[in-house]
């Protein structure tokens, strides 16, 4: 519940008046991978209230594709923390800082030029 909270502390003023108004039209609906216990629904919901700042009553559902997550949902927005989204955000990183490490080999150079399936040092000469 810490991360759902720091999530929700963090979302940016547009989509924060967004969400508050969406409430206008919508309830609040708290989803999260498994049945939350009694104060875990206290503790998400006095989340919710401290972010929106208005006094809603969310209800709960159990979404197992969050994947151990938590997500606030008001008429079509959401915001939340999954380990799935986690593990995306990760993957994502990681192939940036690949492709920036290729780029940037690219680039350099390190004067070498040998076949990707040959071992530096190999000669390519008749041996006797």
């Amino acid at each position: 519940m810490r991360v759902f909270r720091q999530r929700l502390a963090d979302v940016e003023p547009d989509t924060l008046g967004a969400l508050r108004g969406r409430l206008e039209g919508s309830s609040a609906v708290i989803a999260t991978a498994f049945e939350p216990s009694d104060a875990v629904r206290e503790e998400a919901t006095a989340a919710v209230r401290e972010t929106l700042e208005r006094e809603v009553d969310p209800s709960f559902e159990v979404d197992p594709d969050l994947r151990m997550g938590v997500a606030l949902r008001i008429g079509g927005l959401e915001v939340g923390w999954s380990a799935q989204g986690w593990a995306d955000e990760l993957e994502a990183t990681f192939d940036d800082v690949v492709r920036d490490v290729r780029g940037a080999g690219d680039e350099e150079g390190d004067g070498s030029e040998h076949e990707e399936n040959e071992p530096a040092g190999a000669d390519d000469g008749d041996r006797t």
